[in-house]
């Protein structure tokens, strides 16, 4: 067995401990909550928070004319409503002088708390995006200052204070986080800031689902989120996605890439050695892509 086999073997051992119908439940699940946080603000600014999915529907559809509602959005939370009709919507936080949106989520059927990040919407997001200098977060650790720069203030706070109330209330409940394109980033950045929080001492696990996401921070980053053993990230890539691979010069990324391509699934590891020579499409990092991606390879998910 040469050496290209060998590493195909080991991906596909562990894309078969992974890849069960709950975990692609999951990976789909964080992606159709990561496709709704953007409508936030315009159609699903109408729910509001501690509001069940049941009644998040009707509010929307009594609120569109004759009835209707946009299909899209309607199929999504259609999707969420099949996977848990209890699911809630704990809170919505929208902070207009960062930009920052979030939206927490409850699922007593699933036993899963969701904290969702907004990504990339506005020129504000976009000169966020493009600041590449870093800061640094603990020693060694240096991340992207645009992005450790949302994270802070009364916005956080509160989704902290939220996250702290529910896994207080619920402390079996597993804890995900997730977002496309600059929320997968704030997603990733959040969970290891929490990690190292004494009031998150009860979580066992951050679980991380991103879309999209920019690499975060340096070499030293990447070692402390690898190495600590209550963070899991799951970095979903679609094809030849462009913002996968910036910023460039000194920035990793962290956790195991399920890359889809135009034929498979694969999990290429923690392996970074990706750049704009290979990926190089921006029409592959819209969302409605990566949802086209996931249900086109729901079958393969499945059998392997």
């Amino acid at each position: 067995m040469n050496q290209e086999e060998a590493s195909r073997k080991k991906n596909s051992i562990y894309i078969n401990q992974m890849t069960t119908q709950m975990e692609y439940n999951n990976i789909l699940g964080m992606l159709v909550l990561s496709i709704l946080i953007y409508d936030y603000g315009t159609s699903l600014e109408l729910v509001r928070s501690n509001t069940t999915l049941i009644d998040a529907i009707e509010m929307m559809r009594t609120y569109h004319v004759n009835g209707e509602m946009d299909s899209s959005i309607k199929d999504l939370l259609q999707f969420l409503l099949k996977g848990d009709p209890r699911a809630s919507i704990y809170k919505f936080v929208n902070d207009k002088k960062s930009g920052l949106q979030c939206g927490i989520t409850i699922s007593p059927e699933n036993k899963r708390i969701c904290v969702v990040f907004r990504g990339t919407e506005s020129i504000r997001d976009l000169l966020c995006d493009v600041s590449f200098c870093k800061m640094e977060l603990t020693p060694g650790v240096r991340v992207h200052r645009g992005f450790n720069q949302v994270l802070v203030g009364d916005t956080y706070r509160l989704i902290r204070t939220s996250l702290h109330e529910l896994t207080t209330q619920y402390p079996h409940y597993s804890v995900y986080l997730s977002g496309h394109s600059l929320g997968g980033a704030l997603a990733t950045l959040c969970a290891y800031k929490f990690v190292h929080l004494p009031m998150f001492s009860n979580v066992d696990m951050f679980h991380v689902i991103s879309y999209g996401s920019p690499r975060i921070g340096n070499i030293g980053w990447r070692d402390a989120f690898n190495n600590n053993s209550r963070l899991s990230h799951l970095r979903v890539t679609n094809d030849k996605d462009i913002i996968t691979v910036t910023p460039t010069w000194g920035f990793y990324h962290v956790g195991r890439e399920v890359h889809m391509d135009m034929s498979s699934v694969s999990v290429i590891g923690n392996e970074d050695n990706y750049s704009l020579l290979n990926r190089y499409s921006i029409n592959d990092h819209y969302c409605q892509s990566y949802l086209t991606q996931a249900y086109r390879f729901q079958d393969t998910f499945d059998s392997i």
